[in-house]
């Protein structure tokens, strides 16, 4: 009877994501967002990464009309990793994507149960948060409009975060300095702008609970430590993308949009000027909120809840004003690095997280009894509708056989774009977008090797965008590569007859890279395996 008592409120978890992940797993039909079929597209080119022995993917060698350019060298992996895994378990490219979003959508809700247990003591208030957060606007809007895989993954990651975070600073141990690594680390590699964010959200979260525990200074040691871990492990992705950022465009990706202050209240609107849900049920998620924060203050019963209470409604209230329009002067001085941002409205994902728990300690509020059932249950019908209130997706016809680099390359002629990406960002700057026209000879490689006689000196130019990582050898001797007006690869050939192999390699801020986040990974095992001897304490 006990262990049904534990796993009942896991139960509840998953047969209430069965109604968010609903336009998921009712077909096998891929729907209709604004990034198309580009999911696919990127596993398909992630996966043939893997294949060829580049498990840290770099190269998408079939895009942009054939001549391939770095887009995994800047975009997160793990929401690859996890659609590759599936991909790997004999499922198609279409399935594959689906069920990682069906994954962001469960997990999260179990992430968000477990943290706000902790908070609360409460198996049922953890349910209630876990409810709203599968439920976020925000969070439907990242899946069915706008097919932002990476995004509506790193759902899952951000509550375990601060759950381990919150347990290092009051009970410090390896255990949780090595969860609280890889949470953070996951983060950083699930979607690398909300994890730049939420360094703000987790330093304050750390500061709050060292204050609140008594101020111990070893608390913050370690809390400080196990973030400078997450960014030695995931420095194989971080270092060169920040290094190699000055070969590609980034321009187009500068901008800051704004939400509206009266979506933060209505019922109905426009989200940041996407139509992302026809209705935004926000305003009966702040009922609960605002009569979570009255109570704390009046009833004495949550005394010891009070100033968690308070610290998650004053970052809900800061996180509501920097995503609207009169907090510009804020932003507008800030170093332009922060422009990556691209849209305040990413902030909703911190802003729903303490949304919902919020509303999780508003479940204790209602006392012992029928109350509390009610509210739960309410909850879960006004979740569901809200899912459904979206109105009808749309699903296309795409099928697995029709994800190859032809579907790409029509696609960019079709509509000028060159690339997986809106605004042809990380194309390499020395390419010509207008001097180059696509070429469908069949699969691009990582590699070209050809036999050339020529009876006098003469150039070669190899059908791949220059970008750092390139090399080429002469009958077996290293030897410069340029590049032509168009930003294609460009070798000097003397008279005679030569063997040319050009592939694609590391380069040293990717190796050091790799070996940092190497060593941090063995240090972590190690530390794992280490005797348990209680010195944190000392």
């Amino acid at each position: 009877m006990k262990k049904f008592v534990k796993i009942w409120p896991i139960v509840t978890i998953f047969l209430f994501s069965l109604a968010p992940t609903f336009f998921l797993w009712r077909n096998h039909q891929f729907f209709n967002n604004h990034e198309n079929f580009f999911p696919m597209m990127r596993l398909y080119e992630f996966h043939r990464n893997i294949a060829a022995g580049y498990f840290m993917p770099r190269w998408a060698p079939d895009l942009v009309g054939g001549y391939g350019y770095p887009f995994f060298d800047f975009y997160a992996p793990l929401s690859y990793w996890l659609a590759e895994i599936f991909h790997l378990l004999n499922f198609g490219w279409i399935w594959s994507i689906k069920l990682t979003f069906i994954a962001g959508f469960l997990l999260s809700g179990l992430t968000m149960y477990w943290l706000a247990k902790e908070l609360w003591n409460s198996r049922w208030a953890g349910v209630a948060a876990a409810v709203v957060y599968m439920s976020l606007p925000y969070h439907l809007s990242d899946t069915y409009t706008r097919g932002n895989l990476a995004e509506s993954t790193v759902f899952i990651f951000v509550p375990l975060a601060l759950l381990f975070f919150w347990r290092l600073i009051n009970q410090p141990s390896f255990k949780n300095i090595i969860c609280s690594v890889l949470s953070l680390a996951a983060i950083i590699l699930t979607h690398n702008i909300t994890g730049f964010y939420f360094l703000f959200i987790l330093v304050a979260w750390i500061l709050f609970g060292w204050w609140r525990n008594g101020r111990k200074r070893r608390a913050l040691l370690f809390s400080g430590g196990a973030i400078v871990a997450a960014l030695l492990l995931t420095a194989f992705f971080v270092l060169p993308a920040l290094y190699d950022r000055r070969f590609v465009r980034t321009e187009e990706m500068l901008q800051f949009w704004y939400v509206p202050f009266r979506f933060l209240f209505s019922d109905s609107g426009d989200t940041v000027h996407f139509n992302f849900l026809r209705h935004q049920s926000y305003w009966w998620h702040w009922l609960p909120t605002l009569g979570s924060l009255s109570t704390a203050v009046f009833v004495r019963r949550f005394q010891r809840q009070r100033s968690l209470i308070f610290w998650l409604f004053l970052m809900f209230l800061i996180l509501s004003f920097l995503m609207i329009d009169e907090s510009q002067f804020i932003w507008q001085r800030l170093p332009q690095f922060f422009y990556f941002i691209q849209y305040t409205y990413r902030l909703l994902i911190f802003w729903g997280l303490f949304l919902s728990l919020l509303v999780g300690f508003f479940w204790l509020l209602l006392g012992r009894g029928q109350w509390r059932t009610i509210f739960l249950a309410l909850l879960m019908v006004f979740s569901a509708a809200l899912v459904f209130d979206r109105g009808r997706v749309d699903y296309n016809d795409l099928t697995d056989k029709d994800i190859t680099p032809q579907l790409s390359w029509d696609w960019d002629q079709r509509w000028g774009t060159q690339g997986n990406t809106a605004q042809s960002e990380y194309l390499p700057k020395l390419v010509n977008r207008d001097g180059f026209i696509y070429k469908t000879d069949g699969l691009a490689n990582f590699s070209w090797e050809k036999k050339i006689v020529s009876d006098k000196e003469n150039e070669i130019i190899v059908p791949v965008f220059v970008y750092p990582g390139w090399k080429a050898t002469i009958n077996g001797q290293p030897t410069t590569i340029n590049y032509d007006e168009n930003g294609l690869l460009k070798i000097s050939l003397p008279a005679g007859e030569h063997l040319v192999r050009v592939w694609f390699s590391s380069t040293p801020i990717r190796t050091i890279g790799g070996l940092i986040s190497l060593l941090t990974l063995m240090a972590i095992i190690i530390l794992w395996r280490w005797p348990k001897r209680n010195f944190f304490t000392a």
